[in-house]
């Protein structure tokens, strides 16, 4: 493994992965089989969300990171095509994996960087919605869980993030998370202070 400096929270490194192999036991890597894989190694300096990237490479890649120290016992805790976007642990060592695509090789560039923070974190900033139809593609990742917030649907949840919405007519309105890739809770409210807020409903996915 190439070792990152511990102590960076962003930065790049560069390697090859012509002539590189698959080891035995080596896992899939973002569902692909591993043929020339090439790994990294870092340490997280801090307790944030973080953003690992390949652009920049000159192949069809994929990309994913793990934590444990043998390479039979590996616990997945990311994988994707180009990048990916985790919640780390300060001081805990993750192993990082860039294979080729259907057997591809050439020149990696990864990348990583902590990831800011999405502008509606909190109510006071919620994103408005509107229209009578519609749908968004954000992120929780950075998200926090602000003083006086309530436990939305009962969840205990700490990456929430708010949209605001003013019905253009009465009727039902239907919200929902379905296709999201983890298992998210939604809740609705009036009011205008995070801390003065009356639930209107609540649910796990819509």
């Amino acid at each position: 493994a190439k070792f990152l400096e511990s102590l960076e929270r962003s930065g790049n490194a560069l390697a090859v992965t012509r002539g590189a192999t698959s080891e035995t036991g080596e896992p899939n890597h973002a569902g692909a089989p591993a043929q020339a894989s090439v790994w990294f190694q870092w340490r997280a300096p801090a307790a944030e969300a973080v953003t690992f990237d390949t652009f920049g490479s000159d192949f069809d890649r994929v990309l994913a990171v793990y934590t444990g120290s043998d390479l039979s016992a590996l616990t997945k805790v990311g994988s994707s095509e180009d990048a990916l976007r985790l919640e780390v642990t300060e001081g805990t060592v993750y192993r990082i994996a860039v294979d080729g695509n259907g057997g591809a090789t050439g020149n990696v560039v990864l990348s990583w960087f902590p990831t800011p923070t999405p502008p509606n974190d909190h109510f006071a900033n919620a994103e408005g919605l509107g229209g009578r139809a519609g749908w968004v593609h954000p992120t929780t990742f950075g998200a926090t869980r602000q003083a006086g917030e309530p436990d939305h649907a009962g969840a205990g949840g700490s990456h929430s993030i708010w949209y605001r919405f003013k019905a253009p007519a009465s009727g039902t309105l239907t919200v929902w998370t379905e296709d999201t890739w983890f298992d998210t809770v939604l809740a609705a409210y009036t009011g205008s202070t995070v801390t003065g807020l009356t639930e209107a409903a609540r649910d796990d996915d819509s």
